[in-house]
């Protein structure tokens, strides 16, 4: 018990440190970050199964509650680049996937939720779900977040300008 009450202390403090200081997803990160380095240090961090479904019902209620009729109203105008980007997405993710699998020593279920489009949070929760190693997609989305945070705005200006 001292285990779980120790990973869940270290998770607030880092997730609140996190979203303080501004980093994009900050919360989940700032947990994470502090979770691994505990458990880097002590080999102790453990977060019951419970405790991952209650996530993953308050992180379910947060992406409803963004949903509102203006979005949905939205969507009509946005129908055809939708269906282009989703198309172009997931045909690139998934080639991606195979590839990774293919000339690594990453298993395929673990190369789709790497190379997955969609959140860090959301895209280790479901990983989880389908016993996918976790903490690599958790570094490969963290590292698609920063690089898309330090290169992406470099990249707009020169298309921009």
């Amino acid at each position: 018990m001292d285990k779980i009450i120790i990973t869940l202390l270290l998770a607030t403090v880092g997730g609140l440190t996190g979203y303080k200081i501004g980093i994009p997803a900050g919360a989940f990160i700032g947990a994470m970050i502090f979770v691994t380095i505990y458990n880097l240090i002590a080999n102790n961090a453990i977060v019951p199964v419970p405790f991952k479904i209650a996530a993953q019902i308050f992180l379910g209620a947060a992406i409803g509650a963004g949903i509102t009729m203006n979005t949905l109203k939205g969507f009509k105008e946005l129908i055809v680049p939708i269906l282009i980007f989703l198309i172009l997405l997931f045909v690139f993710s998934i080639v991606s996937a195979f590839i990774i699998s293919k000339f690594t020593s990453m298993d395929l279920i673990t190369a789709f939720f790497s190379c997955c489009p969609g959140g860090l949070t959301e895209m280790t929760i479901i990983a989880d779900s389908y016993k996918a190693n976790v903490p690599v997609v958790a570094l490969i989305h963290l590292s698609r977040i920063l690089s898309v945070i330090l290169i992406y705005p470099l990249i707009v200006k020169i298309f921009i300008k």
